[in-house]
């Protein structure tokens, strides 16, 4: 079978899942998860924001149009009320420790750039 990365993969593979586990198990949003885990949410919120979707729906509908490469950036087709249920009860400080990590790491690369944010 032939290795197919998309370019979407390949973005992913920016995020440390080290550092995000790390993060996971810090602030517990795993702990009662049957199935549908923070790193299922990241991806697809992540999706929906580089497609440019605003609903949960489109992203949800953007996600089974690719559902046979979904295997491959380590979650499964979601429907919309789990989605929805995850957003609504999941702490949001877990993604704010990844970009945090993630500024860090990039403020490092290159520090003459200076980074403002609303």
């Amino acid at each position: 079978m032939k290795k197919c990365n998309t370019i979407f993969g390949q973005l992913l593979q920016i995020f440390s899942r080290y550092e995000f586990e790390k993060a996971v198990k810090m602030y517990k949003t795993d702990k009662n998860s049957k199935g549908f885990s923070t790193w299922d949410q990241f991806v697809s919120l992540l999706f929906g924001q580089l497609c440019g979707y605003d609903s949960l729906r489109s992203i949800v509908h953007g996600l089974a149009n690719h559902a046979k490469k979904l295997y491959h950036l380590g979650i499964s087709i979601i429907k919309r009320s789990t989605l929805a249920y995850a957003n609504s009860k999941r702490s949001y400080k877990v993604f704010q420790s990844i970009f945090n990590h993630l500024l860090d790491k990039t403020i490092r690369l290159s520090p003459n750039h200076k980074f403002r944010f609303k």
